[in-house]
C-alpha cells in the first residue's frame, strides 16, 4: 500500500497498488475462458473493508479491493456449479503486514477489532461451507470508517419508532448495528413478559413457537436492509426447541450477516439465533446452544401474491375430520391454548394432502408493539400450516412430531385484514427419522401468500390410533 490523498498519487503509484488486485483476477478471468474443462469447485478473493466503506488515502486499495468482489460476482456467472464469493476482512492480528510493521498494536489502540488467524479460518471455512451470496463482511468495531459499528447496547427504539414498530417489534435490543452489514441483537422471554409462551406449552414446559424464532430473524434480516422485502428464507433449520426451565427467563442472541445475492435485486441475510445456558450462580454452564439458522432473502422488489388453480375440495371426500374442540384443549391432540389455536377444523384426503381452515386470530395478541403495522412473516397462519402437518402426522403414521426446517420458503404478500385463508399441505413422505411435506397458506380464491416446500420435522413420540 501506498498512502496518500488522490490528489498526491501519482499514476504509476496508484497502478502499482491497484493491479495487484487486478492483475490476478483477470489472468484467472482469462485462464478460465480460454480452458472452460476447468472446473473449480470454489473461487475465493480475500477482499477488505475498505472495498465496501472506502478509507482515506486508499482510493486505489479500495478500488483495487472492490474489483475483486464484483470479479467473483460475475464469475459465477460462468461457473454457475461453483462457489464464487469474496470476502471484505478487517485487518488481521498476528500474521500480514500490520502484525509485521507494528500497524496492529497502533489499530488496537484505535479500538478496532483484529481477525485472528484461528477465528479467520473458522470464518472462511464457513463461508466456503454454509456461505450463500458472492460477498461477505468480516469486521467487529470499525471506528475511522464512514460507517462504524455500535459498541454499547441500546433499544431497537434508538434506530427509530418505525424500526422497532414497523419492522422490528419483537427484538429488544441492538448490541451491534451496522446497516446492510451485521447486527447482534438480544430477546430475553419469559411467560410474565411474552404472555404468548403460556400459550404454547408441552408437557407443562413453556417453548417458544417455532413461527415466532423465523418472524425474530426475519425481523433482524430486515433491520439490515429496512428499505428491502422479505421474499423468503433457504435451508431453514430449527435445530433446538427454546425451553423455559424451572421459570427461568432465557436471553436469545440473534446475529445476522447480509450478503450480496445471484440475482442484483436480492440481498441474502445469514441469522443464526443461540442462547447460552446460565446456572443458578449467573454463570455460564457449556457450550452455546444453536436454535435456528437459515438464510433470509430479502428483495428490492416487492413480493406479489401468485394465483393457483384450487383442488375441487368440496367434491373430494374427506377420511377424518376434525373440528376445533377435537383439536385443542387438556387430553386432546394439541395442548395449545387459545393464541395458538389457530385451526377452525382439520380434513385430510389421503395419505398424500390435508388442509386445514384457518381461525381468525389477531396478531396484536402476539405482539402489542405492532401498532397498526404487521408481522414481517403471517406467524399465526404459518402456525396453522405447522399445526395441519402435525396432526397428519398424529392421525395417519401415529407420531407426535416438532418442526425441524424447511428447505424453501417463499413469501409472496401479506393477505388483507380479515381475508379467510387455508393452510394446505401435500406430497408427504415419511422415513425413519422425519415427516417432510410441501405447505401452502391460501385463500379461498386460490390465491397464495406463502409457501414452504420441503418442510420437515422429526417425530418425538408414537402415539396409539386417535
Amino acid at each position: 500500500i501506498e498512502d496518500k490523498l488522490l490528489e498526491e498519487k501519482t499514476e504509476e503509484s496508484f497502478s502499482r497498488v491497484f493491479d495487484v488486485k487486478a492483475d490476478g483476477a483477470f489472468n484467472l478471468y482469462g485462464a478460465l475462458k480460454s480452458h472452460p474443462e476447468m472446473k473449480p469447485s470454489f473461487v475465493a478473493a480475500f477482499s477488505s473493508v475498505a472495498a465496501r466503506f472506502g478509507n482515506r488515502g486508499q482510493a486505489d486499495y479500495s478500488a483495487g479491493n472492490e474489483l475483486l468482489a464484483k470479479f467473483v460476482h460475475e464469475l459465477s456467472r460462468l461457473l454457475p456449479e461453483a462457489s464464487c464469493f469474496a470476502v471484505d476482512w478487517t485487518a488481521w492480528s498476528e500474521v500480514g503486514l500490520p502484525a509485521r510493521s507494528g500497524l496492529a498494536a497502533l489499530m488496537k489502540e484505535q479500538g478496532l477489532d483484529l481477525v485472528g488467524p484461528t477465528e479467520g479460518a473458522e470464518a472462511f471455512y464457513n463461508e466456503l461451507r454454509f456461505g450463500k451470496g458472492s460477498e461477505g463482511l468480516y469486521a467487529g468495531r470499525l471506528p475511522g470508517y464512514a460507517y462504524s459499528l455500535i459498541p454499547t447496547p441500546y433499544p431497537v427504539a434508538a434506530l427509530s419508532s418505525d424500526l422497532s414498530q414497523g419492522v422490528a417489534p419483537l427484538l429488544e435490543k441492538v448490541l451491534d448495528y451496522h446497516r446492510g452489514a451485521t447486527l447482534r441483537a438480544e430477546k430475553t422471554i419469559h411467560p410474565d413478559t411474552d404472555r404468548w409462551l403460556t400459550d404454547h406449552v408441552i408437557e407443562g414446559v413453556p417453548i417458544l413457537p417455532g413461527v415466532l424464532g423465523i418472524e425474530m430473524m426475519v425481523e433482524a434480516a430486515r433491520l439490515l436492509f429496512p428499505d428491502l422485502h422479505f421474499v423468503g428464507v433457504d435451508d431453514l433449520r430449527i435445530l433446538l426447541a427454546v425451553k423455559i426451565l424451572k421459570n427461568r427467563p432465557v436471553t436469545l442472541k440473534i446475529s445476522a450477516q447480509g450478503h450480496t445475492g445471484r440475482r442484483p435485486e436480492n440481498r441474502l441475510v445469514l441469522v443464526r439465533i443461540e442462547s447460552e445456558f446460565i446456572g443458578p450462580q449467573g454463570k455460564r454452564l457449556g457450550e452455546t446452544r444453536v436454535h435456528y439458522d437459515g438464510t433470509v432473502i430479502l428483495s428490492h422488489q416487492q413480493p406479489s401474491p401468485q394465483t393457483r388453480a384450487l383442488p375441487s375440495t368440496p367434491d373430494r371426500t374427506a377420511d377424518r375430520e376434525l373440528r376445533r374442540n377435537e383439536i385443542y384443549g387438556e387430553n386432546k391432540l394439541l395442548p395449545h391454548g387459545p393464541l395458538f389455536s389457530v385451526l377452525q377444523t382439520m380434513c385430510t384426503f389421503d395419505d398424500k394432502s390435508a388442509v386445514g381452515w384457518v381461525a381468525s386470530v389477531s396478531e396484536k395478541s402476539l405482539c402489542p408493539a405492532v401498532n397498526g403495522h404487521r408481522l414481517s412473516t403471517l406467524p399465526l397462519a404459518r402456525e396453522a400450516g405447522f399445526q395441519v402437518a402435525g396432526l397428519w402426522s398424529i392421525l395417519k403414521p401415529g407420531f407426535l412430531s416438532l418442526p425441524h426446517g424447511c428447505r424453501h420458503l417463499r413469501h409472496f404478500g401479506t393477505p388483507p385484514e380479515n381475508t379467510p385463508l387455508l393452510a394446505r399441505t401435500a406430497n408427504f413422505k415419511v422415513s425413519g427419522e422425519e415427516i417432510e411435506c410441501d405447505v401452502e397458506i391460501v385463500d379461498e380464491r386460490g390465491v397464495v401468500y406463502d409457501e414452504m416446500e420441503g418442510y420437515y420435522a422429526v417425530p418425538v413420540a408414537r402415539i396409539g390410533k386417535v
